[in-house]
């Protein structure tokens, strides 16, 4: 994995790890695989440097364990990823863009909103690198956890619920849970689910909200300021 100081971060996004770990799956069927038959099955070079990449990236997230003799076996975690319905999924890929230490703190410090340059200010404070590497490293880092937060369902095509009761109130249903159930609220193609008597999930969706929000905005901004 790079390093940017005291932290390490990895080479490739988590979706890029993943697509990669369900292709080579799709082929060998199997959850313990060979090194060599897994660069194989995605077309790369077993003995590469880019490959090397791709298994550390696999293993930081958690999402394989490796051994002597070239096996690699899936984790829970990969499991879930790989078998799970599309709520146990989206929790598995949270938990493991967590398993990054400099991903989760950052994530505790700024949330979805982070910015490059809090990233670049963490790095130097936090992680000890070095003024002449820290940009780099900030971009790097930054990169991977922007992607993250972009791709996962939480953090888009959320319409706020005060929104959808002005519109069409007959396409909006929504499920009061009884305990242990998922509090469930449906607008036409817009599904949100919050977990039950969870605290941290409700201020994580309030997050997400927000951090759509000013995104739409400022694109409406980006738009009226273009020249006709």
């Amino acid at each position: 994995m790079p390093k940017a100081g005291l932290y390490s971060y990895p080479y490739y996004d988590l979706d890029s790890v993943i697509d990669k770990l369900k292709t080579a799956h799709n082929v060998i069927r199997t959850d313990e695989m060979d090194r060599e038959v897994i660069a194989e099955a995605i077309s790369m070079t077993s003995t590469g440097g880019a490959y090397a990449m791709v298994i550390s990236s696999m293993e930081n997230f958690g999402l394989i364990e490796t051994a002597w003799g070239g096996k690699i076996t899936l984790t829970n975690l990969g499991k879930n990823i790989l078998y799970g319905n599309e709520i146990e999924q989206e929790n598995a890929k949270k938990d493991a863009f967590l398993n990054i230490s400099l991903f989760k703190e950052i994530f505790s410090k700024y949330g979805v909103n982070a910015t490059e340059e809090q990233f670049r200010a963490f790095l130097r404070q936090e992680g000890n690198v070095d003024i002449t590497k820290v940009k780099k490293k900030a971009q790097e880092s930054y990169r991977i956890y922007q992607k993250f937060i972009d791709s996962v369902n939480m953090y888009k095509s959320i319409t706020p619920v005060q929104d959808m009761t002005q519109q069409e109130p007959s396409r909006l249903s929504t499920h009061i849970p009884s305990t242990g159930e998922y509090l469930t609220i449906r607008y036409g193609d817009v599904l949100i689910q919050l977990p039950p008597d969870d605290l941290e999930a409700l201020s994580l969706a309030k997050e997400a909200i927000t951090f759509m929000e000013e995104r739409i905005k400022r694109r409406k901004i980006e738009d009226q300021e273009k020249p006709n």
